[in-house]
This record gives C-alpha cells, structure tokens and sequence, in this order.
C-alpha cells in the first residue's frame, strides 16, 4: 500500500550577507514496509513509513523485478484525491511510463529505462561479504553510509532490502541462535576434523572466532583439494568419478569449483610459469628446479 504524504522542507535563502529561513512544502510518497528493527514473538513486525521522493521511487520500481508489487494506478496511493493537480502531473507520468515498461517486459520486447549491465547476483552473500568489507575497511562512518549507498544504488542490484538491512544490523536483530563462541569451536573441529584444543588457543589470542575458523578452514581446504585429486586419480568409471564431483560441488564456492576444474585440466590459466612461480618462492628454487624436477624436495630445501 502506498500513502502520499506532503513533508515539509526548510529552506534556506541568502541575500546581502544574511541567512533567511523559509518553509516549503513537498510531495513525498512514503512506502510501507515491515519494521527491520523490531521483530515479535508471534505475528509480523510492524509496519514503518519510509518516505521518498517521487522520481527516487519510481526509479526503484523501473528496476524492479516482475513480481514486485509496484504503483500500477492511483487507487494504489492513499490520499490521492488531497493531493495538488499539479503535484499529480509527474506522478501520473511516471505510472505511464512504469505500466509500459512492464508491458514490454511481459511481452519481451521494448527497452529498458535504465541500461542493464552484466548479470551480477547482488543478493548473493559473496557480494554481502565483500560489502562488509568495504565498510570494515574504511574509518569515516559517511564512507561507511555511502558504501551501502553505492551497494543498493547500482542498476543491477535486485536483493531485499529488508534482509540487506537486517543483516547489516545483527545486533539490531532480536533473534536469538543459542549457540556461543566454543560452541562454534567444538561444532566447527568436529565438521573438519581439526583440533578443537588448537581453535580454542587461537580464538583466545585473536579474539575473534568468526576469524579462527575462517583461517583454519582455508588452511584445511588446501589439504583436502589435494587428497581429493589424489583421490580422482583412482576413479574410472562414470559413476564414481560423479560422486567424487557432487562431493567436491556441494563443499566449494562457484569460483574455487572453477579452479579446481583447472587443477584437473592442469591450466590454471593465471599466465604464470614454472619460473615465475619458483622465484616468488626462493631466487634459487628454478635453478634448482632445472636439475630436480621433484618439487617436494625444493621445498624442503
């Protein structure tokens, strides 16, 4: 449900060196949606008002998705009959131009309003993660707002935004997991075999157990990509080299799928050498290299 509203907006007007202060009023429409900073034990969380301009919303909708409820007519907006006929010119165009849009969607023809880019998942939480990086890694909070700013404002971006916000604000969320800190450890040595003993050490030096794991999963990784090869040496046949396939896929991320493909393909396609490689290890390794093709004893030497 849309509800059209009128804010005012304090203006400021300069002349002769000195600041006059005026009042303007200006069209908003306000969408409703359900409050992501409170949530209830029973039922929805209430409704909140968020208030834009008319084109800012419009704008939305023009890149929104096909299921997406949208302004498809003034019946959707309440308050409509208050609202100036001047003020309604714009709005109504703009529904004009939405409800064609649409219409060329449907039918598979027409143009877009805004460019399409490349396809890009935005809601995937690869793209989440990146995001909390981004914002981890800058100091001034307006470069941590237009962060996000810049996330939710590209042409591709078709995520929820309550979920976005949500996540964004864990500790906002009233949701509570019943899981703590070596709870996480023991579950996490238990799935990868590791020593829960060395997690605990290194989640107490380091203070953080969402970093622990991390670090000791990408070091575990290695290890098993590794005895998984060796393992596809052995296999034959259709069905066991399937298997061996569906265990890597639902353990991997798109992008290291990818690369362990290349592993099998032998080509990583990085443009890189024997030599650029070795050298980045040791100045002597490819010298070495040249007289002992094993790379076990390189290393050790």
């Amino acid at each position: 449900i849309m509800v059209l509203n009128k804010l005012m907006k304090l203006n400021y007007h300069h002349a002769q060196n000195i600041w006059f202060r005026h009042y303007a009023w200006e069209v908003r429409l306000a969408k409703i949606t359900p409050n992501p900073f409170v949530q209830r034990e029973e039922g929805p969380p209430p409704d909140m008002k968020l208030y834009y301009h008319p084109h800012c919303l419009f704008e939305m909708f023009f890149k929104a998705r096909a299921n997406t409820k949208v302004i498809e007519g003034v019946d959707d907006i309440e308050g409509w009959d208050d609202v100036k006929d001047e003020d309604k010119e714009p709005i109504l165009k703009f529904i004009d131009e939405l409800n064609e849009l649409r219409a060329n969607k449907e039918s598979g023809g027409g143009a877009r309003r805004t460019p399409k880019k490349k396809a890009d998942d935005t809601a995937a939480p690869e793209k989440f993660t990146k995001l909390c990086e981004v914002i981890a890694s800058v100091s001034k909070y307006t470069d941590k707002s237009s962060a996000v700013k810049m996330f939710i404002s590209r042409d591709d971006y078709d995520g929820d935004m309550l979920t976005l916000v949500r996540l964004l604000l864990p500790g906002v969320d009233q949701r509570v997991y019943n899981i703590k800190e070596k709870q996480i450890i023991k579950h996490f040595a238990s799935i990868y075999d590791l020593s829960a003993e060395e997690l605990l050490d290194s989640y107490k030096n380091g203070g953080d157990v969402s970093k622990t794991i991390r670090d000791a999963i990408e070091n575990n990784k290695l290890s098993r990509v590794d005895r998984w090869l060796n393992k596809l040496t052995e296999l034959t046949k259709d069905d066991e080299q399937i298997n061996h396939l569906k265990f890597a896929a639902k353990r991997l991320s798109p992008i290291e799928v990818q690369y362990l493909l290349r592993l099998v393909m032998k080509d990583l396609r990085i443009n890189a050498g024997v030599k650029h490689i070795l050298d980045g290890l040791h100045a002597s390794a490819y010298e070495a290299f040249q007289s002992c093709r094993d790379l076990a004893e390189i290393v050790e030497r």
